[in-house]
């Protein structure tokens, strides 16, 4: 049964987790205190595109330090990538690098718009991150299309983990997706809930899903939200 966190207007409120597990879990070690992330100054800004199948060239960037590759966060989203840049650090002083590109018709990308392309795009992305050296490539979707096309990707693409918000991952994809996967919807929103719940259902083991306290206001930068940005970082530097 799902279980929704009371709070609606207080994004500080604890969120509603629950997980699904296979049933020969390793159990939890300790981690050590985290480092202070480093100013965003010191965070390396790569720029690095990628040509789509048809020879579309999609601006992106890839921020990371020097040091042995081991995790990288492609986030996909129809906002203009410069908005997740000053969230970089925070990812960086856990380890993990993060992509990001415009998707077609936005900023650096530009040209014409064209979400039947979404999914194709990002597989690209992935292929080039997994190039790269990268040892573990999770995908997360920000926005209904970015989530879709993050879980149609996990279906056919072998990946560290995947997630969405709103978790709205395509149904008939999501027996296929068999990496840790990772669903989040914000509370006020009763369709995405419901609709995240079916996902969720559906999904194999492993797969977590969060049900956050909504902020009063609505951003415009999903990784403001504190208690978003706390359930990916924590997803994307196991």
């Amino acid at each position: 049964m799902l279980l929704i966190g009371c709070g609606a207007d207080d994004a500080n409120s604890p969120a509603v987790t629950s997980t699904q597990t296979p049933s020969s879990t390793p159990s939890e070690v300790a981690k050590p205190t985290e480092p202070a992330a480093p100013p965003a100054s010191a965070v390396g800004n790569e720029a690095l595109s990628f040509e789509g199948t048809d020879g579309v060239a999609l601006k992106g960037h890839l921020y990371a330090n020097s040091g042995p590759k081991r995790n990288v966060v492609i986030l996909v989203s129809e906002t203009e990538q410069k908005i997740w840049a000053s969230h970089a650090a925070d990812f960086v002083a856990k380890g993990v690098a993060v992509y990001t590109y415009d998707v077609r018709g936005v900023g650096e990308t530009g040209g014409v718009r064209n979400n039947a392309m979404l999914d194709k795009d990002l597989e690209v992305a992935v292929r080039l991150l997994k190039s790269r050296e990268y040892v573990r490539v999770y995908v997360i979707g920000l926005g209904e299309p970015g989530s879709m096309a993050a879980f149609r990707v996990a279906a056919r693409q072998e990946l560290a983990g995947v997630g969405g918000l709103p978790a709205l991952g395509p149904l008939d994809a999501m027996p296929q997706v068999t990496e840790p996967k990772l669903f989040v919807v914000f509370d006020n929103n009763r369709a995405d809930v419901e609709t995240m719940e079916r996902a969720f259902n559906a999904a194999p083991t492993p797969a977590t899903q969060n049900v956050l306290p909504a902020p009063a206001q609505m951003p415009g930068d999903a990784l403001s939200v504190a208690t978003v940005k706390a359930a990916i970082l924590g997803f994307v530097s196991q």
